[in-house]
């Protein structure tokens, strides 16, 4: 029905009754375009934290990456580190990690003694390819928090969830 047409409607004016033939035709064009620009995939990176507690107090922090499939990663570690009330121990840091899919690999390790309660703050920011610490988007970021509690027998499994994102391939 010809009323029921767009460009019959009053409130898309001039634009729509003249050009609406033209985007009607383009239209295939522009989702192929919009098909062919976007990323052709991702891979699957996951990232965790190993905590452990020796018999004198020190706590010991394991950054673990593994991806679903092959990827160079850049990562930049950042963040607070642990901290108490007596000081901070941080090792921010970035670097490449070449991972193959399905095996875990460990770029940074930080460890120190505490005195709770006590901070952890550890975020670590990805991307694939080698891109250099400036170029890492801030969105891409795994961040591991978590409190020390006075008289904790065992570090508990917070850090060790796994958090994953997908990182687009080059």
């Amino acid at each position: 029905m010809a009323s029921d047409c767009i460009a019959s409607r009053p409130e898309f004016g001039y634009v729509a009754r003249h050009m609406g033939g033209h985007v009607m035709r383009a239209a295939p064009f522009l989702i192929a375009f919009a098909i062919a620009s976007a990323p052709a995939h991702a891979a699957q990176v996951c990232g965790w934290i190993e905590e452990s507690l020796d018999a004198d107090n020190a706590h010991t922090l394991t950054l673990w990456f593994e991806a679903d499939a092959d990827i160079d990663l850049a990562y930049r570690i950042s963040g607070g580190g642990i901290s108490d009330a007596s000081g901070r121990a941080q090792s921010p840091g970035n670097g490449n990690l070449y991972l193959h899919a399905g095996a875990a690999e460990t770029p940074w390790a930080l460890g120190t003694s505490v005195n709770p309660p006590t901070q952890i703050d550890v975020i670590a920011s990805i991307a694939a390819g080698g891109r250099g610490e400036s170029t890492l988007p801030a969105k891409a970021e795994l961040r591991f928090q978590r409190t020390i509690i006075e008289a904790e027998p065992a570090p508990p499994a917070t850090l060790a969830k796994r958090q994953c994102l997908a990182v687009p391939l080059p």
